[in-house]
């Protein structure tokens, strides 16, 4: 059964976009800005034929066919899917304990105390 976009609530919007690759995000993305599938390939160095192959996959990820479905989707969720493909791009930064970092590098300055 074909989802509608009008019935996907925002609720499960986030594991729908988390089941999706970080290329196919940005697919989306291109998609919402009307870009043509040789704008796409070429924006993300694929050929025509992996193009549709996304497409398709996309699709499939979400219970949705068609470009036009995907678009709509993808134009009603923006800020979502810029939240997903800016996190994957930049990441948040990893705190460190810079102190066990540095008994790590050399564990025998921890017994020159």
């Amino acid at each position: 059964m074909e989802t509608s976009i009008n019935t996907i609530e925002i609720g499960s919007i986030e594991p729908k976009l988390a089941e999706l690759t970080d290329c196919e995000r940005k697919f989306l993305l291109l998609l919402a800005n009307d870009l043509t599938n040789g704008e796409i390939a070429e924006e993300l160095c694929l050929t025509l034929k992996s193009v549709e192959n996304y497409k398709t996959k996309i699709g499939d990820k979400l219970n949705m066919k068609g470009r036009d479905k995907l678009a709509r989707f993808a134009r009603k969720h923006p800020i979502e899917l810029h939240h997903w493909h800016k996190q994957q791009v930049n990441p948040p930064p990893r705190k460190s304990n810079t102190n066990n970092d540095n008994q790590a590098a050399n564990p025998d300055s921890a017994n020159d105390t």
